[in-house]
């Protein structure tokens, strides 16, 4: 993904030391979930989830879009919703 210059975001805990020489590189990043927390497991989805869906909402908006529209606004996702509903 470097190579092409896409951004990359790991969201919690970096998995190994080798992964970790990844996020030196300019376009990629980290973004800490309660890192060194003892939490209970049944909250780490809504930790996880949070901050990818504030992310997506932020970018939306950044765009002039709604984050929860499902690209509704373009030809062939409206045309694929008249058949099914989200």
């Amino acid at each position: 993904m470097s190579e092409i210059g896409s951004r990359t975001w790991l969201i919690g805990e970096i998995p190994a030391v080798q992964t970790e020489e990844l996020f030196k590189h300019e376009v990629w990043s980290r973004f800490a979930i309660c890192d060194g927390a003892d939490l209970p497991e049944e909250l780490t989805p809504l930790l996880a989830a949070l901050p990818v869906q504030l992310l997506a909402e932020f970018l939306a908006a950044a765009r002039g879009t709604n984050a929860d529209s499902f690209r509704a606004d373009q030809e062939a996702y409206k045309r694929a919703g008249l058949r099914f509903r989200i």
